[in-house]
């Protein structure tokens, strides 16, 4: 796209990562761009759907859960801010 319109420059890449094996969702997709907020980070967006209905309390379990397996596949970790 950056070929035909100059300006547009890419910012973010976008996956559809399969965690069937690992997880209750039925699609996964995540988001990686340079965070526009703070220096030297990485905005990482999440986005699943799961078969349901499932109780809210098991769903945000599952969410933590997919979130982890996602920033473990990419090699992340939160850098805790030491003073």
């Amino acid at each position: 796209m950056s070929d035909t319109i100059l300006d547009f420059i890419p910012e973010v890449a976008a996956y559809q990562v399969d965690l069937t094996k690992e997880s209750r969702t039925k699609e996964l997709r995540v988001g990686i761009a340079k965070s526009a907020a703070f220096e030297d980070a990485l905005f990482v967006d999440v986005n699943s759907v799961y078969d349901g209905p499932i109780e809210t309390a098991a769903l945000a379990k599952q969410v933590e859960s997919d979130f982890d397996l996602v920033v473990g596949k990419l090699g992340l970790k939160e850098k805790a801010d030491v003073q």
